[in-house]
């Protein structure tokens, strides 16, 4: 696990602030998962995606089965390949039921692939894949930052970003886009600003300003035409600047009463799901991208088993080595003691790294047994939650990095019980 120590000491703060998953330092602490990752990478985000082929996937796990870690793990895997990532919660800010919204939080949530491998997702948005572009082709010309390039040079990166994208199906997002790529070349080898304005438009802003009137941009974002305009900026960003692929994933978490069964805003997630099953399955769609929706069991008993043509689509069958390109992932299937000693070493790697420590394995290892029995008893479960899980051990470890010592049963019931160990009976 290639991470310094300041990766660590961040993971490691991010894990013991919240049972989170913490975000693009996510695939660090992946572990039970790889051979899925593996196959997904290699079948999609090397082949398929750079073929223009879309999919669906449909992520199953139950509350903290690792639903959000095993999202930004395969992210972490797409930007290796150049595809660039938007993972978006479902919620009250992000109604599923809402094309605009789901179009305003993918444009919005755009990660460019990190070329200097920072595994940042600080700066989101779709001027970052444009910025990240520019940045590339004049480190290409051999132009460092600050400095100016030829005057051919520069009117070659015009001439590049103002290519036509054959299959666009909304010109005015497609001049938008091209407008919005000249101004952050200017801003770089020019010192102009970026062009304010024209963002706010893409980023579906309800904005008309004379500017972009005098180049024929006026339509407004809306339900209607969200998916058109995400569509031609994804051709844009595929066939003009390179990019191979998109991977937009969609996290419900618990969020299944969003919405009132059989309402409308109901039909109309359900609807858009399909729309994006189709239309990634079909030349000319949504080309190059793989769309993923993550849920618990009771989304899919609740809600798509009630839609026959959904249901139909996400199948029974769940993804295994013999069966890789079936759309439904079930995390429940991997959940096992083998998964949570795992991701217990991987823990322990992150720590020690951090506090520049070195464990004394028979005693974690004794410790590590006694709050996996812990967790089974408080919870009178059979198969440990993860995210329960990881929270815990994460506090026994930074109590165990000053003093390492074997725990009692009852030190370790007090930390799956949320007691701090000095209070532990």
């Amino acid at each position: 696990m290639a991470i310094d120590r300041d990766e660590a000491r961040r993971i490691r703060a991010n894990l013991l602030d919240a049972p989170l998953a913490p975000g693009g330092y996510s695939h660090f602490i992946n572990a039970g998962t790889d051979w899925v990752l593996d196959i997904l990478e290699r079948e999609y985000f090397k082949q398929r995606l750079p073929a223009n082929a879309g999919c669906f996937k449909y992520l199953q796990g139950p509350y903290g089965s690792g639903k959000t870690q095993f999202i930004y793990s395969l992210a972490a895997r797409a930007w290796r390949n150049n595809i660039a990532t938007a993972v978006i919660n479902i919620g009250i800010e992000c109604p599923f039921s809402s094309p605009l919204a789901i179009y305003k939080h993918v444009i919005s949530g755009f990660v460019a692939p990190d070329i200097n491998n920072s595994h940042s997702t600080d700066q989101t948005g779709v001027e970052f894949l444009l910025q990240r572009w520019v940045r590339g082709k004049l480190a290409e010309m051999g132009v460092r930052d600050g400095e100016q390039p030829e005057i051919e040079m520069r009117q070659d990166l015009e001439r590049l970003l103002k290519q036509s994208a054959m299959g666009s199906p909304n010109q005015q997002t497609t001049i938008a886009i091209q407008r919005l790529a000249l101004s952050i070349l200017n801003h770089h080898v020019g010192g102009g600003g970026v062009d304010r304005e024209v963002l706010q438009w893409i980023k579906g802003d309800a904005v008309n300003f004379p500017s972009l009137r005098r180049e024929g941009i006026v339509e407004r974002a809306n339900d209607q035409n969200a998916f058109e305009r995400l569509k031609a900026i994804l051709v844009y960003l595929r066939k003009v600047l390179g990019y191979k692929g998109f991977f937009l994933a969609f996290d419900e978490g618990t969020r299944t009463g969003s919405f009132k069964h059989a309402s409308l805003k109901e039909r109309q997630a359900v609807e858009n799901m399909l729309t994006m099953i189709n239309d990634a399955a079909r030349p000319g769609g949504f080309d190059g991208v793989m769309f993923l929706y993550a849920a618990t069991p009771d989304f899919r008993n609740d809600v798509v088993s009630r839609y026959t043509a959904l249901d139909a689509r996400i199948g029974g069958t769940a993804f295994c080595k013999g069966s890789p390109m079936v759309p439904l992932i079930d995390l429940d299937l991997l959940l096992s003691d083998e998964l949570i000693v795992a991701i217990a070493n991987r823990l322990r790697e992150v720590f020690a790294r951090a506090d520049n420590i070195e464990w004394d394995e028979q005693i974690q290892n004794s410790n590590l047994t006694l709050l996996m029995e812990a967790e089974k008893e408080v919870d009178f479960i059979t198969v440990i939650s993860p995210r329960r899980f990881v929270y815990h051990y994460c506090l026994l470890l930074q109590q165990q990095a000053d003093d390492q010592h074997k725990i009692s049963e009852s030190d370790a019931q007090g930390v799956a019980e949320n007691r701090p160990l000095e209070y532990a009976q």
